[in-house]
């Protein structure tokens, strides 16, 4: 009898055992992994889990322990709370059915001369998206998948330790054209008004931002910024009144009007 007792009592001790680890098991699941790489080597990475709601807290395992812009979501999109130590982030999901999390690092990438290197030990599957451009000079596995698309790569990785290295061309900073400057009326009576107007276009390969200060009579009266993307245009207008007789020179950016205030 006393044989018996035993035996049931060990099923009993195994299958609760079973039973908390299929538990552990199911406390969350890391539903995707995105890596978006900048040109300048930072890495914004992006994860989706599917969280047991009756879970009151889940622990993971960061990338990197040098991480920053951090931000964690519900399905509600409702901030939660979080601890970080060391590598390893605490998320407290009770409650919770999904959380997405988002964090900067800079600590992933390095680069040699004109040869950037994404280095990262991974535990999970990732999806990695190198800046646009890129030629892939090396790699220390094979990925899973390699997607292009346009100018863009996409690569699908496998947990493991990887090394890849990339080149892309250098792109020219942001550059303005001024032109089309141009002062109307040219005659106004006192109080009436006065449009300036010009030209403003971005030449370079990013987006930039220009200030445009207007000058009347060796004076700065006004100041506008535009922001352009690579290649776009587009037309700044000041307006004047004055009630002043006189002639008025009016400058922008190194070119040259003037406008005259009747009696």
């Amino acid at each position: 009898a006393w044989r018996t007792v035993f035996v049931g009592f060990a099923i009993f001790i195994l299958l609760l055992s079973v039973t908390v680890a299929a538990a552990d098991e199911t406390e969350f699941q890391v539903e995707s992994t995105n890596l978006q790489i900048y040109r300048d080597g930072l890495v914004r990475v992006t994860q989706t889990l599917i969280v047991n709601e009756t879970v009151p807290a889940v622990t993971l395992p960061l990338l990197n322990s040098s991480v920053n812009n951090f931000i964690v979501l519900d399905e509600n999109q409702t901030v939660l709370d979080y601890e970080i130590d060391g590598i390893n982030l605490t998320v407290f999901t009770l409650g919770t059915t999904s959380v997405s999390l988002q964090y900067d690092t800079d600590s992933l990438t390095k680069k040699d001369f004109d040869v950037w290197s994404l280095i990262v030990d991974t535990p999970y599957n990732l999806t990695v998206l190198l800046p646009e451009e890129s030629t892939v000079v090396y790699l220390s596995e094979m990925p899973t998948s390699i997607d292009t698309e346009g100018n863009k790569i996409t690569l699908s990785l496998f947990p493991s330790q990887w090394e890849i290295s990339y080149i892309f061309p250098l792109v020219p900073p942001a550059d303005f054209q001024i032109s089309e400057f141009d002062v109307t009326p040219s005659e106004v009576e006192a109080g009436e008004e006065v449009t300036v107007s010009v030209r403003i276009t971005n030449v370079g390969g990013q987006t930039g931002s220009y200030t445009l200060p207007l000058i009347i009579n060796q004076t700065t009266e006004d100041t506008k910024t535009v922001t352009l993307e690579e290649g776009a245009s587009t037309i700044t207008e000041f307006k004047i009144i004055k009630q002043t007789a006189g002639i008025y020179n009016v400058k922008i950016a190194g070119l040259m009007d003037a406008f005259t205030v009747r009696a």
